[in-house]
């Protein structure tokens, strides 16, 4: 039950939603309201996109501190908006519910009452890191590297449950008051791993999710940009726009004596193609190096675990000294060897599921829905191709090191041989889709050359056999079976 004194109901104004039968409040709730019979109202702490957040006290347990979220877009929106906002706001509320992690704020309720939406979660102690440089804070180069090796886990515990935060900049990572590691908060417009591409604050989204006539690019190394970027800002106190480009980034290493180390890690984070990036958080922590590894704790939160199996096989093997020295081999037990195979796995099925999402991304099925005539084709080669031609490479590798597991490890290895099939008649796929649009464009470029001798309309014809040829190749349960449909209806009819 929501409870508010008689004075402040009058007037209260109402937006209704065509699209669904719900109200959306605009006035805030008074100080001292008790809503879902639970939860008291103490004030405004915060005002997001999607909605503002108050402070309250859980009257069903000791008073407890918490922030209750309410689902409260902005009045202009029109009713489409309105509808996208609210399933934004309830995705954000079933993420913080499915993650479990000492670094996330905790799910606590999701609720409608009064025809209001509410979430309501942990209240963090603490203030924003943008708060903090507002004030005149900056990173030192330390605290930079520490920074990262307490949220790339974080990350890397959101990406294994393929979820890309989106948002990740100093006003979404609070520093608690009592010293304990950073929080990652406000999962607003979080979402699935090459999922559309919705952004938070542009200013620190990576190229990718930028380019608003994008929007299938919604990658780990997207957060790993963003994340980066915030600890440039942080160190600097420079602008991110300026801090995006690679030619100031270079200024700024030098003037402000970054080490080669966190110079090195930051400028793989910022690459403008995310292929050049790292891939995971857990590369970026193998790079830091290992006085941040034994930092790294295994954090169980409500029966998960919170952190990478990968990095924790890197602490335990530095530990002890897993090693050739002088010819003596120090014996990996089983159980530590086994851990490092199954990291091998996971990362190797992310690197392929990421591939594979590369080449299917909104940009290449556009350019080729968009491309009627061969013409059309040549001038979305360049797009198209590139992407193909770098998702192929990283799906080479990752099916590379899938191959690399013995059959000894029997758990394991019976994994592989499930994934392995689809992912090698991917790369099949990929690979003739790629020869197959290089023949396109090279006829399309003989037949626009000037006059064709009887030699070239032979070379052209055999091209668009071969094509032919290789799209047939292509099995029907592939992944890209209707890219090939799509570049045979384009090739189906040369014009000689």
């Amino acid at each position: 039950m929501l409870s508010l004194p008689v004075p402040n109901i009058i007037g209260v104004r109402l937006a209704v939603c065509c699209l669904d039968e719900y109200r959306i409040v605009s006035d805030k709730i008074p100080e001292g309201s008790l809503i879902y019979n639970r939860y008291q109202i103490q004030g405004v702490v915060g005002q997001g996109g999607l909605g503002r957040i108050y402070l309250a006290l859980d009257k069903t347990s000791f008073d407890e501190r918490c922030a209750v979220k309410e689902f409260a877009p902005p009045e202009d929106y029109h009713p489409e908006q309105i509808k996208k906002a609210r399933e934004l706001f309830e995705g954000e509320a079933k993420i913080l519910h499915d993650l479990a992690h000492d670094q996330i704020p905790k799910f606590r309720a999701f609720f409608e009452e009064a025809e209001r939406l509410f979430l309501v979660q942990d209240f963090i102690e603490g203030k924003t890191y943008k708060e903090l440089q507002k004030e005149g804070y900056l990173l030192v180069e330390k605290e930079a590297m520490q920074l990262l090796a307490d949220l790339l886990p974080v990350l890397d515990y959101v990406h294994e449950h393929n979820i890309i935060h989106r948002d990740i900049s100093p006003a979404n990572i609070i520093k608690p008051n009592r010293g304990e590691k950073p929080i990652l908060i406000d999962f607003g417009v979080a979402g699935k791993l090459g999922g559309e591409t919705i952004v938070g604050n542009p200013l620190y989204a990576a190229p990718e999710h930028r380019d608003f006539s994008d929007r299938g690019n919604c990658f780990p190394s997207s957060d790993l940009y963003a994340l980066g970027l915030s600890i440039m800002v942080l160190l600097t106190g420079e602008r991110p726009m300026k801090c995006r480009e690679r030619s100031y980034r270079l200024e700024l290493y030098q003037k402000y004596k970054f080490g080669d180390r966190l110079t090195k890690i930051l400028d793989k984070m910022l690459a403008e193609d995310p292929i050049q990036r790292y891939q995971s958080a857990q590369k970026v922590f193998g790079d830091l190096g290992p006085e941040y590894y034994g930092r790294l704790q295994t954090t169980v939160v409500g029966g998960r675990l919170g952190t990478s199996k990968e990095l924790i096989w890197k602490a335990i093997a530095i530990f002890l000294g897993v090693v050739v020295i002088g010819g003596l081999l120090v014996v990996v037990p089983p159980q530590l060897e086994e851990r490092r195979i199954n990291n091998i796995f996971n990362s190797s099925v992310k690197e392929a599921r990421t591939a594979i999402a590369l080449a299917l991304n909104k940009k290449i099925e556009r350019a080729l829905q968009d491309s009627e005539t061969l013409m059309d084709l040549q001038n979305a080669y360049g797009e198209i191709g590139e992407n193909w031609q770098k998702a192929e490479k990283q799906l080479e590798n990752a099916i590379e090191q899938l191959n690399k597991i013995p059959q000894k490890r029997a758990e394991v290895y019976l994994k592989v041989q499930k994934v392995l099939p689809a992912y090698e008649r991917d790369l099949q796929a990929l690979s003739l889709l790629s020869d197959s649009l290089e023949l396109c464009y090279n006829a399309t470029n003989t037949m626009t050359a000037g006059k064709l001798s009887e030699e070239d309309r032979q070379e052209v014809r055999a091209s668009f056999l071969q094509v032919g040829e290789n799209l047939n190749q292509i099995p029907s349960d592939s992944s890209f079976r209707d890219r090939a449909d799509k570049l045979g209806q384009i090739c189906n009819k040369p014009p000689i």
